[in-house]
C-alpha cells in the first residue's frame, strides 16, 4: 500500500528504504517528520512528498542548500512530480525514488477479484476499522465502492465522525458522516469512488485518506489511507472539411483520453477504388491536444465518361498501442467525368473546320445579296433621311403591382436541442425545446428530420409546455448515426408558417470483434451465420442488446446497415460502455429499438 518507495544512501555501502504511505510525507532533521535525516546540511523542515493527480511531488520548502532532482534545482516552495529512477540530493544526503509496483493487471487471469479487507487498530484508541483493500483500477466515468466497518470498543455510547481527504472531494462520497453506537456495536460505511471522464483526470495511484475520530473528542481517532488506481482511457475526436481542391480533405484530431497517444490515419473502402495520401501518417497527440492532418484522396481507376458518381469511404484513425481501437470518419468522395482522350485530340480540328464553314456561309449571303452589304461610309443619304422620318416608337415599361405580405401572428424566439451529441444503440433522451411568441394564435406544429424526411408528431400538449422529448432510439432506429438537421414549423392563425432548425449527431460505439467470432442473423446458437468476411470489416458498431444481455446486434460501420447479431463476450466495447446501458432490441423480421 504504497505510493512509492525511497532508498536513502548512507555512509559507504549502508542505505535505508522507506516506503510513501500517506498523502504528505514530510522530511528533514528536526524530529517529528516522517523521514528524519541527521544531518546539518538539511533543513529542519526541508522538503516534502505529496501525493496527487496520481502522481508523487517533491516539494522544497524554502530550504537553505535546496533541494536538487537530477543536477536540476527545485525553485522554493515549488513542486516538481517524480519519474522512477530520479535521484534527489538534500544537502549531502542521496534519495532515490522509485514508483511503485501496479498490484493488479487486467491481464493477470490468476488475479483474484474476491474482496480482501485490512484491520487497522490502536491500544491507546478504543475504535477498531475493517476497510476493504481496492480490487482493480477504477476507469474514469466509472465507479468503484469501498466498505468500512467501525467497531466501538469503548464501553459507552459513542458518535464517531467520519472524514475524507487525499483526493478530489468531488471524487468521494460518503452515505453518512456520522454513526452512533453502542458499546461493542459495529455499523458499516460505505465509500463510493467516481472520477470524471476527463482528459484532467490522469492514470496513476490516488490516495484516499480516512479519519474516524470520536464526534466528543475529536484527538481520538485512526488514520487509514487507501491507494485507489485510476485507469487509463483511450478517446479520439475527429473533424474534417474540403480543402480547395477536389479530393483534398483537412483533418482535425484530438486526443480526448487521459493518455498519450500514438495514432496512424488510414483511408478505408470496401471496393478499393480510392487510394490515398496523409501528411502526416502518424502522430502522437498528448491529452486534449489537437494536430492537423492533410488527406489527399484519387481514385485508382480512370473517370467517368457520362455522370458523376459518388464514392463512400472512411477515414480511419487507429491507436499503435495494445488496445489497438480504430475511430471512423465516413465521408463521400465524388468523381467528376472527363471526356476520352481520342475526342479530346479531335476538337481542335472540328472547331477549326467549323469557323470556315461558318465564314463560307456569310460569304455566300452577302454574294446572292440575302443580306445587304454595310455601307463602310455611312450609307446612302436617301436611306438615312428616310430613316430620320420615321417616328421613334416608345415602348412604356410595366408599373410593378406592390404585394402585401402579412405580418406574422406567432413566431419563434429559440429552438434547441439537448444535448447536441448522442450515441447509438445507447439509452438516452434528446430534449427538444422552443419558445414562440402569441403562443395562443398557434394553429399546429410539425417537427421534421430533414436528413432523413421522418416527421416527428408534436401533440397539442406540448404545445404550451414547449418541451419534447423523445428518445435516442426513437431518433437513431431506422436511420443510424449521422448530423441530424431538426426544423420546427409553426403555423399561426393567420397561415403563416415560420421555422427554426437544431442540429443532433449521432455517433456510434465502436467495437471490435474476436476472429473466430459468427454473425447470426438473429440471438439463436443454431441459426445459419451470416455470409460475412470479418477481415473486411475493421470495426463494427452496437445497434442495442437483447433484454437478458445475452447477445448485441452488430451494424457495418461504414455501410451504416444492420450485420445481425453476435454473443455479448464476443465483441470488445470502449472501457465505461456497460451493456446495461444498450437499448433493447426486439429481434423480428423489421427490428425497432425500446425507448
Amino acid at each position: 500500500m504504497a505510493f512509492g518507495k525511497l532508498t536513502i544512501l548512507g555512509e559507504g555501502s549502508e542505505f535505508d528504504e522507506v516506503e510513501l504511505t500517506k498523502p504528505t510525507t514530510s522530511i528533514g532533521r528536526q524530529p517529528g517528520n516522517d523521514i528524519v535525516l541527521n544531518t546539518s546540511a538539511v533543513s529542519r523542515y526541508h522538503a516534502q512528498f505529496d501525493v496527487a493527480e496520481g502522481k508523487v511531488f517533491l516539494v522544497d520548502l524554502g530550504t537553505v542548500n535546496g533541494t536538487f532532482v537530477n543536477d536540476r534545482q527545485i525553485e522554493p516552495n515549488s513542486r516538481r512530480p517524480l519519474s522512477d529512477g530520479d535521484v534527489i540530493m538534500m544537502g549531502d544526503v542521496q534519495i532515490i525514488y522509485h514508483i511503485p509496483t501496479t498490484r493488479f493487471r487486467a491481464i493477470d487471469i490468476e488475479a483474484s477479484l474476491a474482496p480482501s479487507t485490512t484491520t487497522f487498530d490502536d491500544p491507546h484508541v478504543p475504535i477498531r476499522l475493517i476497510v476493504d483493500d481496492p480490487q482493480q483500477p477504477v476507469a474514469p466515468g466509472s465507479h468503484s465502492q469501498l466498505v468500512m466497518i467501525i467497531h466501538n470498543r469503548s464501553d459507552s455510547d459513542r458518535v464517531f465522525t467520519i472524514e475524507t481527504g487525499g483526493m478530489d472531494a468531488e471524487w468521494v462520497k460518503v452515505n453518512r458522516r456520522e454513526a452512533h453506537l453502542e458499546p461493542d456495536e459495529q455499523t458499516e460505511i460505505m465509500f463510493s469512488i467516481r472520477p470524471p471522464r476527463s482528459i484532467s483526470t490522469r492514470p496513476g495511484l490516488y490516495p484516499l485518506s480516512i479519519r474516524v475520530a470520536f464526534k466528543d473528542d475529536p484527538r481520538q481517532g485512526i488514520d487509514v489511507t487507501r491507494e485507489v488506481e485510476i485507469a487509463g482511457f483511450a478517446g479520439v475526436a475527429i473533424a474534417a472539411h474540403d480543402g480547395k481542391q477536389a479530393g483534398h480533405y483537412h483533418l482535425a484530431i484530438q486526443n480526448q483520453g487521459n493518455m498519450p497517444a500514438d495514432l496512424r490515419v488510414e483511408g478505408y473502402q470496401r471496393e478499393r477504388l480510392l487510394q490515398y495520401k496523409f501528411n502526416p501518417p502518424r502522430l502522437r497527440l498528448e491529452p486534449g491536444e489537437t494536430a492537423q492532418v492533410d488527406v489527399r484522396v484519387r481514385p485508382v481507376v480512370g473517370r467517368p465518361f457520362r455522370r458523376a458518381r459518388q464514392i463512400s469511404f472512411a477515414i480511419v484513425v487507429r491507436s499503435l498501442d495494445k488496445a489497438c481501437y480504430w475511430a471512423p470518419l465516413p465521408a463521400r468522395y465524388t468523381i467528376a467525368p472527363s471526356w476520352p482522350a481520342w475526342l479530346a485530340g479531335l476538337s481542335l480540328p472540328l472547331i477549326l473546320l467549323g469557323g470556315l464553314v461558318t465564314l463560307v456561309l456569310v460569304a455566300g449571303l452577302f454574294f446572292l445579296g440575302i443580306v445587304p452589304m454595310p455601307s463602310l461610309w455611312g450609307g446612302d443619304n436617301e436611306t438615312a433621311a428616310a430613316t430620320e422620318s420615321i417616328p421613334p416608337t416608345w415602348t412604356l415599361a410595366p408599373i410593378p403591382t406592390s404585394t402585401i405580405i402579412p405580418t406574422p401572428v406567432v413566431s419563434i424566439v429559440d429552438f434547441q436541442a439537448q444535448p447536441t451529441e448522442v450515441d447509438f444503440g445507447l439509452i438516452g433522451l434528446v430534449v427538444f425545446s422552443w419558445r414562440i411568441e402569441s403562443p395562443s394564435s398557434v394553429a399546429g406544429y410539425t417537427l421534421m428530420d430533414n436528413t432523413t424526411g421522418q416527421i416527428l408528431v408534436i401533440a397539442p400538449e406540448h404545445w404550451s409546455t414547449g418541451r419534447l422529448v423523445v428518445s435516442v432510439g426513437t431518433l437513431a432506429s431506422a436511420f443510424g448515426w449521422d448530423r441530424h438537421d431538426y426544423t420546427l414549423t409553426i403555423t399561426g392563425t393567420d397561415g403563416v408558417e415560420r421555422s427554426r432548425t437544431a442540429a443532433v449527431t449521432i455517433r456510434p460505439v465502436i467495437c471490435t470483434l474476436n476472429e473466430d467470432t459468427e454473425i447470426l442473423p438473429f440471438p439463436d446458437v443454431n441459426a445459419v451465420p451470416v455470409p460475412v468476411v470479418l477481415a473486411d470489416i475493421p470495426q463494427i458498431a452496437i445497434g442495442g442488446r437483447t433484454s437478458d444481455g445475452h447477445w448485441l446486434q452488430v451494424w457495418n460501420i461504414v455501410e451504416h446497415r444492420e450485420l445481425g447479431w453476435v454473443l455479448t463476450e464476443q465483441a470488445s466495447c470502449p472501457s465505461g460502455v456497460a451493456i446495461e446501458n444498450f437499448v433493447i432490441v426486439e429481434a423480428t423480421s423489421q427490428t425497432t429499438l425500446e425507448p
